[in-house]
């Protein structure tokens, strides 16, 4: 949808006005899409598979396969009526933002019951007394997983203590808008949804507000499902029924990435996704953060261990291997992945490559027919078929235009 793409979004943004939106939006379509005719169609570098078997073996080399909690997750307990939304609130070094993110929560413009579980993942900063504040003053539960390191353990360990009939993300240096909760739970009563995706808005270290990421008043379903993979992976900005992530919790071993398991595992198991165009959250440009600590650095591999996790996870359980899991697994070994490694030397950049087309091969076959598929993953698809590296490239670059 035109209203979901990147061009659209800025320029609504930045001007107030959705004709002018969506005829930006469609132009910059039209653009993205001859220059990748254009360029695509031009001779690229292309890798043999004893090249592809070279590179790709390198992986480890460069950053091992992280180790994740081995066997089933435990069950979710069981609900509690009386909880309408638990938010879990991973914390780690966080205390800077930290007063700003639990206000944002607590004092949230609604009448609903909120259980709001914070979990203190071995901070070295003055995270933990703050904690302990809000947990004298009540409203606030702080929890300490058994073994740390990762916002991916710490969001398993708030999912253990959740008893709500749904659930929230909020990263410690991000902030709900004061009418989050209800914003969202209006639009899943309209809806029906099992999944509820609010926009966001830009927010910097000094609290000055940016740019405004909205989506369309939409429901994922029947012709229009495909498009639910223009909807952001990140776990916070939305509202999910718990009951979602029985059997299902983040790859813990990740210290990025690990949020590819929204698209590979929750949502497909969703009856029906909805987004509201409505903004709900505050999301902080924190240089040290995860996002900015993992880019550019050898833990960018990660983007693609994390796609063996999510398949592996997938015939675990027993997720149907239609068109969105074809267009899902594309993605995240095409565009999503090239975006994660972009950064790194072109060694490592080619080693990530060899990878994800060595993946894709073993996949192809369980694949449905994927001449249906959007334009931008058909490209991204025969980059990876074709191991065409410059094609790769190219689509990676282009992808916010041709999507």
């Amino acid at each position: 949808m035109l209203q979901n793409q990147r061009a659209c979004q800025l320029v609504r943004s930045k001007t107030g006005c959705e004709p002018l939106a969506l005829a930006v939006a469609w132009g910059a379509r039209t653009a993205g899409r001859c220059a990748a005719g254009v360029l695509g169609a031009v001779k690229h570098q292309r890798f043999s598979d004893q090249q592809l078997e070279t590179f790709a073996a390198r992986a480890p080399g460069i950053c091992p396969k992280p180790v994740c909690d081995a066997g089933e997750p435990c069950p979710l307990p069981p609900q509690d009526d009386a909880v309408d939304v638990s938010v879990i609130v991973p914390v780690h070094n966080g205390e800077r933002f930290l007063r700003a993110c639990l206000d944002s929560i607590l004092h949230q413009n609604t009448t609903r019951r909120l259980q709001v579980l914070a979990v203190e993942d071995g901070s070295t900063d003055g995270s933990g007394a703050i904690l302990a504040e809000y947990a004298r003053q009540g409203g606030v539960t702080v929890l300490h997983p058994e073994q740390g390191g990762s916002a991916a353990r710490a969001r398993n360990t708030g999912l253990a203590r959740a008893v709500g009939r749904w659930v929230l993300f909020v990263d410690c240096d991000d902030c709900l808008l004061p009418d989050a909760v209800e914003t969202l739970l209006a639009a899943q009563a309209r809806t029906g949804a099992d999944i509820v995706q609010g926009g966001w808005q830009y927010c910097d270290e000094a609290d000055t507000r940016g740019a405004v990421q909205q989506y369309a008043e939409a429901c994922y379903t029947g012709p229009r499902r495909l498009d639910v993979v223009e909807l952001p992976g990140t776990p916070w900005g939305k509202l999910y029924r718990r009951t979602l992530f029985e059997r299902v919790r983040f790859p813990s071993g990740y210290t990025c990435f690990e949020d590819a398991m929204i698209h590979f595992w929750v949502f497909p198991r969703a009856k029906c996704i909805a987004s509201t165009k409505h903004v709900v959250y505050l999301w902080r440009k924190n240089t040290m953060g995860l996002t900015a600590t993992s880019q550019n650095t050898a833990k960018a591999l990660q983007a693609y261990w994390v796609a063996e996790e999510m398949l592996d996870g997938a015939v675990r359980l027993g997720l149907p291997q239609d068109a969105l899991f074809a267009c899902n697994l594309i993605l995240q070994l095409a565009n999503y992945c090239y975006v994660c490694v972009a950064g790194l030397p072109e060694a490592d950049r080619q080693t990530a490559f060899a990878c994800c087309c060595l993946l894709y091969r073993r996949w192809a076959a369980k694949l449905p027919d994927t001449r249906t598929l959007p334009y931008a993953v058909r490209l991204a698809q025969r980059a990876l078929e074709q191991a065409d590296y410059g094609l790769w490239q190219l689509q990676g670059r282009l992808f916010q235009l041709i999507n």
